[in-house]
This record gives structure tokens, sequence and C-alpha cells, in this order.
């Protein structure tokens, strides 16, 4: 949701598409690295970037992508520090999907300038 985006830091429009651009350049690949991760068993790490990419989507406004990191997250610390291997994997793969659906909204925000701020980062489908 770009208007919660551009909310979120004040409707700086050069500030939340310099956010987006960092974002696309610097964290594109990193829900394919946590699906990795997960699959070696590495959970912690794993906890690691999920929080990371969860902070990055909620600032841009992705907030149905952030809601499976939230997920994704609970289940990789799981209750009580005892981690969920299974549920992991499986919020994993839904989130790397997620986040290359976001990936793919921003790159179009960021082509079409401010004019394309009715786009929404979190859920565009591109066709």
């Amino acid at each position: 949701n770009v208007a919660m985006g551009l909310e979120y830091v004040q409707n700086e429009w050069p500030l939340y598409r310099q956010i987006l651009a960092t974002t696309c350049e610097e964290h594109r690949h990193d829900a394919e690295r946590i699906h990795e991760l997960v699959q070696r068993g590495e959970l912690t790490e794993a906890a690691k970037m999920t929080h990371t990419l969860k902070s990055v989507l909620g600032t841009i406004g992705a907030t149905p992508a952030q809601g499976l990191a939230v997920q994704l997250e609970k289940a990789l610390k799981g209750p009580e520090s005892k981690p969920d291997p299974e549920q992991a994997e499986l919020l994993a793969t839904a989130f790397a999907k997620a986040f290359a659906t976001v990936i793919s909204s921003a790159m179009t925000v960021l082509r079409h300038g401010k004019q394309g701020t009715d786009q929404d980062v979190s859920s565009h489908n591109p066709s």
C-alpha cells in the first residue's frame, strides 16, 4: 500500500522512492535466502533475516507480506524458544512468493514515478 508507505515517511516521495530502491537493490534475494536457510536448518539466522525484512515491509506499506514475515518469525523462534521447522518451511515458501510480488510491485512503482503511487506494493500482480 503505497499510501501507507508514504504516510510512514510523512509523504516525502523522494525518501519513499529511495527506500523502495534500497529494498529492491539490497533485499531482492533475501526471502529466497531465508527459504534456503530454513531448508538447511539454520533457523536462528533465518529468524534474524526475517526480522529485518518484517521491518522493511512495514516501512514500505507491504502489510500482507509483513504479516507472513511475522508468522514466519514466530515459527522460526517457536514458543518457549522451540522452533517449528515444518511450519517454518511452509511459511518460508509462502513468504518467498509474497516477497517476490512485493519486489516486482516496488519496481513497477519506481518505473512509473509518483504517478504510479496508486500501485499496491504488497499485492500487485504484474501481467
